[in-house]
């Protein structure tokens, strides 16, 4: 079985079938895709020293000359986006994480760079409207029919053309704390803060205009450090935005003040005002619940003393006369 290179190398008449794709750098961008793959690949600690003329042998046709059962593993053990949700729930930091998943995926499994969208545009990998989508577009591309596919930047241009236009940072956290809200006031907890906000402030962060500056200076790359710190300020933000929206920031404050004259919600830790929120939430719909009863109990009409026999007996013979 021949070996074959991890890092993309096209021919000479990719030039113009680049050009006609609309993407004339792709070449060095699929270069620097597939090395920043690579790097997450060793962070497993499978390989030892940088040489990156690491070697793999699982191309696609080669597999199927070989044995079904090991490539069908493969694809079926191929990382899926998001859960294969539909266009609609998905995000562009969505398609760009599963991207670069992918590639490390195809490096640590050994798969064939050129053997990319064999392996990861499958049903077990996408939601059936997108992987239909992706074909169609692919297919309309009749100059090369099979060059679209092996281009993995293209392929990721393909999916995020097909989204609606992003949000901005105001939109979507506006969008996101009405949710919340919405979801509060319906079910009188915290069930669907606590799952679902920290998700929230990671997309909110991908797409705040600081955290776009810092990975634009490193190039494309971010320090694990800095990324967690403003995904932890955006979701305090959110957080105490939501409070705010449902009018209990002043209830918030008051139990702090009492706890310590000189605190306030902003200086209190995400996880304690989750915490506090949910008691305040509960404390105020135990006494929703507790007024509702004793109102209902006060307007109920006191039953009306019924007649006895002997009285009923006098009204007859009354009746009678």
């Amino acid at each position: 079985m021949r070996t074959l290179l991890v890092a993309p190398l096209f021919e000479k008449k990719y030039e113009q079938i680049f050009i006609d794709l609309g993407l004339e750098d792709a070449a060095n961008e699929e270069l620097m895709a597939w090395y920043r793959g690579w790097q997450e690949a060793r962070k497993d600690g499978e390989w030892e020293g940088d040489d990156i003329g690491l070697q793999v042998s699982n191309g696609y046709e080669q597999l199927i000359e070989l044995k079904h059962s090991s490539l069908q593993t493969l694809m079926n053990s191929a990382p899926p986006l998001k859960s294969r949700r539909a266009l609609n729930r998905i995000t562009t930091q969505d398609v760009k994480q599963w991207m670069h998943a992918g590639r490390a995926y195809c490096i640590a499994r050994g798969i064939h760079w050129k053997s990319f969208s064999r392996y990861m545009l499958t049903k077990t990998t996408l939601h059936e409207e997108i992987l239909e989508g992706v074909r169609v577009r692919m297919n309309g591309k009749v100059f090369n029919a099979t060059a679209p596919w092996i281009i993995t930047t293209y392929i990721e241009k393909i999916i995020l053309e097909m989204m609606a236009p992003p949000e901005r940072f105001d939109e979507m956290r506006t969008r996101l704390v009405d949710e919340h809200v919405r979801a509060i006031q319906k079910d009188e907890n915290t069930v669907h803060l606590k799952s679902t906000l920290e998700d929230d402030a990671v997309q909110l962060t991908y797409i705040d205009l600081s955290y776009i500056g810092v990975k634009a200076e490193g190039e494309g790359y971010i320090p694990d450090d800095k990324r967690i710190d403003m995904k932890n300020t955006n979701f305090k933000q959110l957080l105490i935005d939501i409070i705010r929206a449902l009018d209990y920031y002043i209830d918030m404050n008051e139990r702090y003040a009492l706890r310590q004259p000189s605190s306030f919600i902003e200086r209190e830790k995400p996880k304690n005002i989750v915490h506090d929120l949910t008691i305040l939430i509960k404390t105020k719909k135990d006494r929703r619940i507790s007024q509702e009863a004793s109102s209902v109990y006060k307007t109920q009409p006191k039953p009306q003393p019924q007649p006895n026999q002997s009285e009923i007996a006098m009204m007859n013979k009354k009746i009678r006369e």
